[in-house]
């Protein structure tokens, strides 16, 4: 199944209010538990990304945090991965410190030189806590303002 549907969480920060749920594999889980009678379904895992700055100039420092959270709460200890995919083709990884009380970690990439309207791709995995391993993609642009 990959149909979702959309949460909104009214707490969240602004860009972070309106979030897809894994509608189907949530059906999916059910189905294949044999019970799809008011069954409990343990709370997933949220995992939400973001950059300090969606547009950037070229070779300026961005930002990136990533937060942890399960029944709305902050789960601390969540290890990430973190790839890059510069303009030019050179894929960097970052290790990241581990989410801390708040549910959140961050940090600064490189500055990353490109031409105006460059898309830079990122990919957040999950390290602990997850099996299979969850990744996704995530990208700003590099624009002059």
């Amino acid at each position: 199944f990959s149909n979702i549907c959309l949460e909104y969480h009214p707490t969240a920060p602004e860009t972070l209010r309106t979030r897809p749920h894994a509608l189907g594999l949530e059906y999916l889980s059910l189905a294949e538990s044999g019970s799809a009678t008011n069954a409990p379904i343990p709370e997933a895992l949220q995992i939400n990304a973001w950059e300090d700055f969606p547009l950037i100039p070229s070779g300026q420092v961005q930002g990136i945090n990533i937060e942890a959270r399960q029944s709305n709460l902050p789960i601390s200890g969540v290890e990430f991965s973190l790839v890059v995919k510069q303009p030019d083709g050179i894929t960097k990884t970052y290790s990241l410190n581990p989410t801390g009380a708040d549910g959140i970690t961050s940090i600064d990439l490189d500055p990353i030189d490109g031409p105006n309207g460059a898309i830079v791709q990122y990919e957040v995995c999950v390290l602990s806590g997850v099996s299979p391993q969850v990744c996704f993609t995530r990208s700003y642009t590099i624009w002059e303002q």
